[in-house]
C-alpha cells in the first residue's frame, strides 16, 4: 500500500512565484461529460509542493519542461521532460518543485464520483512515457478559450481532444480486455442496431456473465447500460454539431421512441435534447 512519511502532512501549495493557466468546471461545462474538474498548465518554481493523503481526484501530471519530483515507492524520484505522474483518487501522492529552476507541467483532474469519469485502472500511483506537447498545445488551447470567453463550442473541442490526450497516455496502463475493445468497436460502428445481451456476449466470444463482469470492472456499468452510455453520447454530438431533428437523432442512435429516447438523454445528461441544443447553440460561436 502507498504511504507517505509522518513528516509530509498534508499540503497543497502553489508557491508565491509559480504562473498558473486554469479551466474548471465552472468554467467549461463540457467538462461534466468526461468527468473532469480542474485542468491547466504550471510554471512551478520553489514552493510549489503538494501531499495528498487521501486525494478525491484522479490526476495525471504530465512533465513539459525541467525536472520535478514525485512521491513514488516509498521514496522520491525525479520526474523530467516526457514523463507523467498518474495518481488515483483515494491513494496518498506527493510532488514538488526543486529548490532551483523551473517545472513546466501540464495536468488534468478527474472526479471519481461523476458517471462520466473514465474507469481508470492504475489501483497505485505510476510513472508513465509521454510526449506531453500534444497534451500542452490542447490545454493551452482550453485556457485560451476559458481566458477570452469564446464559447462553448471552443472551449469543448479543447475539452473533448485534452480527455482524448489523457485516454490515449494511459492507455497501456488500462490493461483492457482486447474482447471489449473489439465489441464496442462493432457496437460503435452500428448503434442503430437492436443489441441484446445475448448478441453482445456472444460478439465479444464470452458468456453473458463473463460479459457483466468484465464490462462492470473496465467501465463500472453493465453492458446495457454501457451500449446506453455510448448511444447518448453520441446523440450528445449529434445535436450539438448538427441541425437534425431531434426524432431523427434519435433513431440514428437506436432509440425507436423519441419520448423515451428524450427521458433517457434527460436522465443521463440534467437536461432534454432541446435544451441540450439550445444551451450549445445560444452562446457566442468561436472567433
Amino acid at each position: 500500500m502507498t504511504l507517505l512519511p509522518k513528516n509530509l502532512v498534508e499540503m497543497h501549495a502553489v508557491g508565491a512565484r509559480t504562473r498558473e493557466r486554469l479551466a474548471s468546471a465552472r468554467q467549461v461545462p463540457a467538462f461534466a461529460d468526461c468527468g473532469l474538474t480542474l485542468a491547466g498548465l504550471s510554471e512551478a518554481r520553489a514552493g510549489f509542493t503538494f501531499h495528498r493523503h487521501a486525494p478525491d481526484m484522479h490526476q495525471l501530471l504530465a512533465s513539459l519542461e525541467g525536472i520535478g519530483e514525485v512521491w513514488l515507492d516509498n521514496r522520491w524520484q525525479l520526474l523530467s521532460g516526457g514523463r507523467a505522474y498518474f495518481t488515483p483518487a483515494g491513494v496518498p501522492h506527493a510532488y514538488r518543485a526543486r529548490p532551483r529552476g523551473v517545472w513546466r507541467v501540464a495536468w488534468a483532474m478527474y472526479a471519481p464520483g461523476s458517471p462520466h469519469t473514465p474507469r481508470f485502472s492504475p489501483a497505485n500511483p505510476i510513472i508513465i512515457p509521454l510526449n506531453p506537447r500534444p497534451l500542452a498545445l490542447a490545454l493551452e488551447g482550453l485556457c485560451e478559450a476559458v481566458a477570452h470567453a469564446t464559447g462553448p463550442a471552443e472551449s469543448e473541442l479543447w475539452t473533448r481532444l485534452t480527455h482524448h490526450l489523457v485516454l490515449t497516455a494511459l492507455a497501456p496502463a488500462q490493461a483492457r480486455d482486447p474482447r471489449l475493445t473489439h465489441l464496442w468497436s462493432a457496437v460503435e460502428a452500428d448503434l442503430v442496431h437492436p443489441w441484446t445481451l445475448t448478441e453482445l456476449s456472444q460478439r465479444a466470444g464470452m458468456s453473458r456473465e463473463a460479459l457483466r463482469r468484465a464490462c462492470q470492472r473496465e467501465t463500472g456499468r453493465s453492458p446495457q447500460r454501457e451500449l446506453n452510455h455510448r448511444r447518448l453520447r453520441r446523440a450528445a454530438d449529434l445535436l450539438r454539431h448538427t441541425s437534425d431533428k431531434i426524432a431523427a437523432i434519435a433513431a440514428r442512435v437506436g432509440f425507436g421512441d423519441p419520448f423515451a429516447f428524450s427521458t433517457a438523454f434527460k436522465r443521463a445528461r440534467g437536461q432534454g435534447p432541446r435544451s441540450w441544443r439550445h444551451a450549445g447553440a445560444a452562446m457566442p460561436s468561436p472567433k
